[in-house]
């Protein structure tokens, strides 16, 4: 008696790569959108120094960051407002505003470099109380 055997198939097999490349996009998306957050503390800016205070931890869910970065004498400083350029005091108010439309506790925290004139710290912070920040932070850097 000889038993009869079942011939597999041996044509190609083919292999699903859909799962693996949306997995692998994910990825790339994830690890993009990380490296724009990450760097929205670390924009360089030269603080200024204190001789007394406490460190803060800035927790993104419930603080939002505006950076001014020192130009030149003559010419007002770039803004930040997180990760975003904005050009104008009016696009930092539209930017919070829609901060505070989302989370209305929102703190604000100013980072400035030291050479920056007060006046334009003020105007930031005018514009903060009119979009109805009342928490607001100042970044300085510890001697």
């Amino acid at each position: 008696m000889s038993a009869k055997t079942a011939r597999r198939d041996t044509g190609d097999t083919q292999f699903n790569m859909t799962p693996l490349i949306d997995i692998v996009f994910q990825l790339i998306l994830f690890f993009m959108l990380l490296s724009q957050f990450a760097g929205v503390e670390n924009a360089p800016v030269e603080l200024p120094q204190v001789s007394e205070g406490r460190p803060e931890v800035i927790k993104p869910q419930d603080k939002v960051v505006v950076t001014l970065k020192y130009a030149t004498q003559d010419t007002r400083p770039s803004y930040q407002v997180g990760p975003a350029m904005v050009s104008s005091l009016e696009g930092i108010s539209e930017r919070l505003s829609q901060v505070v439309a989302f989370s209305p506790d929102v703190e604000l925290v100013v980072r400035t470099d030291k050479r920056v004139e007060y006046r334009y710290v003020k105007d930031v912070l005018r514009t903060a109380g009119q979009a109805g920040i009342a928490r607001v932070q100042i970044s300085v850097a510890l001697e």
